[in-house]
């Protein structure tokens, strides 16, 4: 994040990781879980605290690009390179939500920005 930008402390619980692993793995290869059973999702769902430590990361290593005010609080845009199990690192959109006095950052949704 840049010198105007303070960096915020980030969370990225189970369920979130979950819900943003399906969608990467899903955008990134459209059809990857189509029609392969429940058995694909959770082998990528077991990857969550791969996915949860690799997102932290990506927070760390980036800037943040935008930040959007909402009624509930800010939402933190960053983007850049996210290493991949498979030796990929797809460049994503992370955006990490602040509710209204708190101060940690949770994660509200991440998704391939080059499909």
């Amino acid at each position: 994040m840049g010198a105007e930008h303070e960096r915020p402390r980030a969370f990225a619980g189970r369920h979130r990781q979950h819900s943003s692993l399906l969608r990467l793995a899903e955008s990134s290869n459209p059809g990857t879980l189509r029609g392969t059973g429940r058995s694909a999702a959770y082998r990528i769902l077991e990857a969550w605290e791969e996915l949860a430590s690799a997102l932290l990361g990506h927070a760390r290593q980036y800037e943040v690009v935008e930040i959007v005010p909402t009624p509930f609080g800010r939402n933190f845009v960053v983007e850049g390179a996210l290493p991949a199990p498979d030796g990929r690192s797809p460049k994503v959109r992370v955006i990490w939500f602040i509710a209204k006095n708190a101060e940690t950052a949770t994660l509200a949704t991440a998704y391939p920005l080059d499909i």
